[in-house]
C-alpha cells in the first residue's frame, strides 16, 4: 500500500497559501469605500489587527456585513 507514503511526501511539498507572491495588504480605515470582486461596493465599518493579519468589517450594498481578513480578501478588493 503506498497511500500513506504518498500523503506524507505531498504534505511536505505543499507551499504556504497566500493571496499572491506580491499582493500588498490594503491600507483601509473606517469609512473607506471599497469594491470587492464578489460582494460589490461597500463601506468599511472597522479595521483591527488580528493574528498577523488585519480583520476588516465591511457593509456591502448587496451582500450585507462581511468580516474579511485582508491578507486574502485584499487581493479581491480595491479602495475607491
Amino acid at each position: 500500500s503506498r497511500g500513506g507514503t504518498d500523503r506524507v511526501e505531498r504534505a511536505g511539498a505543499v507551499p504556504e497559501r497566500t493571496a499572491g507572491p506580491s499582493a500588498p495588504t490594503l491600507d483601509l480605515s473606517e469609512g473607506d469605500l471599497v469594491e470587492h470582486g464578489t460582494f460589490g461596493r461597500g463601506t468599511v465599518l472597522s479595521v483591527e489587527p488580528m493574528a498577523g493579519d488585519t480583520l476588516a468589517v465591511v457593509e456591502f450594498e448587496g451582500a450585507g456585513k462581511k468580516k474579511l481578513m485582508l491578507r486574502y480578501a485584499g487581493a479581491h478588493m480595491k479602495k475607491l
